[in-house]
């Protein structure tokens, strides 16, 4: 079953998925785009596969989303994001760039 949750027509396979980011697989183009309603921003953590953490230039409210952007080019390989929103609810996503 799909259902759409928001107006940039992201589609889930369950009802409960809460924290999206997308596209995933991404190319890399400097950000990704985080769907997770309410999101505190101090909380957000991006690291590397080694636990490296990869600095955040900017985080932008894009109404329905969340634009992350990095101060540094992303490489090729497999990341993973934290966060929580302002519920208290966690998110985390693996990462895959192109």
């Amino acid at each position: 079953m799909k259902i759409t949750l928001n107006k940039i027509g992201l589609e889930y396979l369950e009802a409960g998925s809460k924290c999206v980011v997308f596209e995933n697989p991404t190319i890399n183009q400097g950000y990704i785009n985080l769907y997770f309603n309410q999101l505190d921003k101090n909380t957000l953590i991006f690291n590397d596969l080694n636990g490296q953490i990869i600095e955040i230039n900017k985080i932008t409210d894009k109404n329905d989303h969340f634009r992350i952007e990095f101060k540094n080019p992303l490489h090729t390989g497999t990341y993973f994001i934290f966060a929580k929103n302002k519920n208290g609810e966690a998110c985390s996503q693996k990462i895959f760039v192109r």
